[in-house]
């Protein structure tokens, strides 16, 4: 963990659960990914914790609980091209952005 990530989690007390999805958040934004949908979310999880799976609705839980903490705020709706769905986005808050710059 670098010396932001510290800061960010100094600031930031969330369950070991949360702070997988947090880190994912934070590791996309550094390289240009402004907003992450619960499915994408998971797919990184899964690319970086393989061959371990999760479940789409323990992501969005988990994505609900830092919503709700307002940790992490909900962005607009993206829509899904192979489902036709909105689909929600995370993305972190500015303040939070400035410490993973």
């Amino acid at each position: 963990m670098n010396s932001v990530t510290e800061a960010l989690v100094e600031r930031v007390a969330v369950p070991p659960s949360q702070q997988l999805i947090l880190d994912v958040l934070i590791a996309r934004q550094r390289h240009g990914v402004s907003d992450m949908t619960d499915r994408e979310i998971r797919e990184v999880l899964e690319q970086i914790h393989s061959p371990r799976r999760f479940a789409l609705g323990q992501v969005a839980n988990r994505v609900s609980d830092l919503v709700k903490a307002q940790v992490v705020k909900e962005g607009e709706p993206r829509l899904n091209p192979r489902t036709k769905k909105l689909n929600r986005t995370v993305y972190l808050p500015e303040a939070q952005a400035r410490l993973c710059a």
